[in-house]
């Protein structure tokens, strides 16, 4: 039910929902920058009205317009994976038995990967800088607790935010020869400098014997 353009705006009013909305004359400008003013209200009444629509079908969300500004409010009969995501991320003490939920969402991609306009660039930004911080810690936590499976797919996730990060190779690395997988560890490595090269121009300089032990 949502075309690509009704999937821009739900994004962006989900980006500023935190807040007090994003403004009406922002939202204009990032979705509709070419037309002018009186085309542009028409267009986002239409919009907004299909978006209301197509939200009236689910419980636990609704699309609220107060003085000048959009913005979702939502409660727990709605699951929805960003901001569920966005929970582990504000409470990584989060008990470990959801662990396996929280991997379930960020081994998906890249947030927003299907999204390659500039208007989403700074949210993408700031989203993944936050899951960042998050994945370093419970990477460390879990390879410290000799827990080299998760600590494998928290490295994962984090290549996808950052395809040349050494930690993330060290930690995946020493838990796969922990686990007894040379060959799984030695495509992770190729991969590897095969993107630190395509990303610096220079070969990486640390070989695989480097890190094949703990």
């Amino acid at each position: 039910m949502f075309t690509a353009r009704i999937k821009q705006i739900m994004c962006l009013v989900m980006q500023y929902s935190d807040g007090d909305g994003i403004s009406s004359q922002l939202l204009s400008s990032l979705i509709w920058p070419e037309k002018s003013k009186d085309k542009v209200k028409n267009s986002r009444g239409v919009a907004m009205n299909h978006l209301r629509k197509i939200l009236s079908e689910l419980d636990g969300i609704e699309l609220l317009y107060d003085k000048g500004r959009f913005k979702f409010v939502m409660t727990g009969a709605l699951y929805c994976d960003y901001l569920r995501c966005l929970d582990f991320i504000e409470n990584p003490e989060e008990p470990s038995a959801n662990t396996r939920e929280f991997l379930d969402i960020i081994s998906r991609g890249k947030f927003l990967c299907n999204f390659d306009e500039s208007i989403f660039d700074d949210f993408k930004r700031h989203v993944e800088a936050r899951l960042e911080r998050t994945l370093l810690i419970k990477m460390a936590d879990a390879f410290n607790s000799y827990d080299y499976k998760h600590t494998v797919d928290f490295a994962e996730a984090e290549f996808n935010i950052d395809p040349v990060n050494e930690s993330a190779l060290s930690y995946e690395l020493k838990s796969l020869y922990m686990l007894k997988k040379e060959n799984t560890a030695r495509g992770v490595y190729r991969r590897f400098i095969d993107e630190y090269r395509r990303t610096s121009g220079e070969d990486y300089p640390t070989p695989f014997s480097d890190y094949w032990g703990v």
